[in-house]
């Protein structure tokens, strides 16, 4: 895999080579990861609304609490699930999807290898 060229002059030659993405390059990463969980949220709750219909779920004075309960419980668990995929793929790989995307990677400055 090809990633991303930038050198920079603070990592001393004895140690491994590494070439440090652009701040821009990581930031639109973040970006991509920021709109993934976004995107799942979103997903999750579409998904709730249309399996708890009840439209007591949008008044607060009447809220029916099965449906409230299984709206809250997809929306966190589509968030838990994003994230541990997130901390799997950075666990084995030095990458989020984002970051997979942009072609960047985490690795260990003296070593080279990823975090995980």
């Amino acid at each position: 895999m090809q990633y991303r060229e930038y050198q920079t002059d603070d990592i001393p030659p004895n140690q491994a080579a590494s070439e440090l993405a652009s701040p821009w390059m990581r930031l639109i990463a973040v970006i991509i990861d920021i709109l993934i969980y976004a995107g799942v949220s979103i997903i999750a709750a579409i998904v709730g609304l249309l399996l708890f219909p009840d439209d007591t779920v949008f008044r607060s004075d009447d809220m029916g609490t099965e449906a409230n309960v299984g709206f809250i419980i997809l929306v966190v668990g589509a968030a838990i699930i994003t994230l541990i995929v997130q901390w799997v793929l950075l666990g084995t790989r030095g990458q989020t999807i984002g970051k997979i995307a942009m072609k960047i990677r985490i690795v260990d400055a003296q070593t080279g290898a990823h975090p995980g």
